[in-house]
């Protein structure tokens, strides 16, 4: 009996053994190919799908890095931490989350809107908050550069970071904000939620001139996206799968119109547009066949007049800390921990109760025409005035993604660079592959987010906590 137990026993041993050896090859292995990877090409490296699986912590951590000279590299950097502020500000990730919910329900466009507010931060020089910054002494302001001047959602940003500065004075950085805010504004639309590290600090500086010429363009090619997307890192998957964001907002007719009548100068219709799609993208902008020749002005972006809490934050978002444990991926929309649904239970419950009112404090002012040749981007969340197409034409909430894809298929894709993914082999299997399994364009959809949130951080010494998001410290 004895030498049963005893065998029992270096049988565990031995089990034990072959799993931390197991661990350890797959460690070894998975470093090589990052260094192989560096070496052979100092602008990207390709994450096997397969490591993220077995070691989501270094998927998650930063893995770029922004040079004086400009230069991508890109490393492992395990600065960024899963819930940063659970001792110095535990109730900032919950306070981000019901701002957004608030104001989603006064609004749907906020969830575009902080979509593509963090991408326009990440996609120039990393996720540092330089999109915020004003025009000062010394600070040439990206909100200046043509591509952004039709952005959105800064005043969202300054209402949530003056709702945190009340509870966590110069604690929590704009960077982190922008970051998190759109996790909630996609979550908030349907999409899935994404686990993130917190901890990016606030750029001292903003860089106007690549913004004008960096970011990719609504009217690009096939092989002008993906060298956009690749020179950030992104393979032709990953691009398809960021291109998903596409399913919200509204893009204005500008941006379209050549498609509807004179593509290339040739006096005739974009031959890849589905005829049917064709009638109705001309019956919705019949009304602004006169804005066919772009004017150089720039329309103001609708404004979320930030109104001082006269209350503090809701006793449901006090000092509890939050687990330090990151949750796993979900694809249903919502944090994938039961406690982060308790929270988001809590907060449905305390909105109306703990918050001031944000109805009344939400204007669009009317907007005017901005020149065609506006990036990628710039080409979403149209103002209810100005003449344009719903991405979410089922409705808000619809099978966030797969809607779009579906519409690829069938030559709908309302922008020129969103159908020319159907002109590559590899882009064409990725919109097939989303447009009939919603749970792989989920889960790849929230690695490309993680991935793009991640770009070029700044930690630890590097940037400052900004006290205001829109000037420096």
């Amino acid at each position: 009996m004895f030498t049963s137990i005893f065998g029992i026993e270096n049988m565990r041993k031995l089990s034990f053994l072959v799993f931390i050896l197991c661990i350890l090859i797959s460690v070894k292995n998975q470093n090589a190919e990052i260094k192989k990877s560096s070496s052979s090409s100092k602008t990207a490296v390709k994450w096997p799908y397969a490591s993220w699986d077995s070691f989501p912590s270094v998927f998650l951590s930063p893995f770029t890095s922004m040079e004086d000279d400009d230069e991508v590299l890109w490393h492992s950097n395990r600065s960024l931490e899963y819930d940063f502020y659970r001792d110095s500000c535990p109730q900032a990730e919950r306070i981000i989350r019901r701002v957004v919910h608030e104001l989603h329900k006064v609004n749907s466009s906020v969830a575009p809107a902080l979509l593509r507010l963090v991408f326009h931060d990440c996609f120039i020089e990393g996720c540092d908050a330089s999109i915020l910054l004003d025009a000062a002494i010394g600070i040439d302001s990206e909100k200046d550069s043509p591509p952004n001047k039709n952005l959105k959602g800064f005043d969202i940003v300054d209402k949530i970071k003056s709702e945190i500065e009340m509870v966590c004075s110069g604690v929590v950085s704009c960077a982190d904000i922008v970051a998190l805010a759109a996790r909630e504004g996609v979550v908030q639309a349907g999409g899935p939620f994404y686990p993130l590290y917190t901890g990016r600090r606030d750029s001292v500086r903003s860089f106007r001139d690549l913004a004008a010429s960096e970011l990719p363009s609504p009217s690009g090619d096939l092989s002008e996206t993906l060298a956009s997307f690749a020179s950030r890192g992104f393979d032709e998957r990953e691009t398809v799968s960021l291109l998903g964001g596409h399913s919200i907002g509204v893009i204005h007719c500008k941006f379209f119109q050549n498609r509807l009548y004179n593509f290339g100068r040739t006096n005739k219709p974009d031959p890849s547009l589905n005829a049917g799609f064709l009638n109705l993208l001309r019956s919705r902008c019949n009304g602004s066949s006169s804005s066919m020749v772009a004017s150089p002005t720039s329309p103001p972006s609708p404004s979320f007049k930030v109104t001082p809490p006269a209350l503090a934050p809701s006793t449901s978002f006090d000092g509890t800390k939050s687990p330090s444990a990151a949750p796993s991926l979900s694809c249903s929309g919502s944090p994938s921990s039961s406690s982060m649904e308790a929270e988001m239970r809590g907060s449905s419950s305390s909105l109306s109760a703990s918050s001031p009112s944000l109805k009344g404090s939400i204007s669009f002012p009317p907007s005017s025409s901005t020149p065609s040749s506006a990036p990628f981007e710039d080409s979403l969340l149209s103002s209810p005035e100005e003449p344009g197409m719903n991405m979410a034409q089922e409705g808000p909430g619809v099978d966030f993604g797969t809607l779009y894809y579906r519409g690829l298929l069938r030559g709908k894709g309302i922008l020129y660079a969103d159908q020319q993914l159907m002109a590559g082999i590899e882009t064409g299997i990725w919109v097939r592959a989303y447009a009939s399994d919603i749970s792989l364009f989920r889960r790849d959809f929230s690695r490309a987010m993680m991935k793009l949130s991640n770009l070029g951080v700044l930690t630890g010494s590097k940037g400052q906590v900004r006290l205001h998001c829109s000037k420096v410290a």
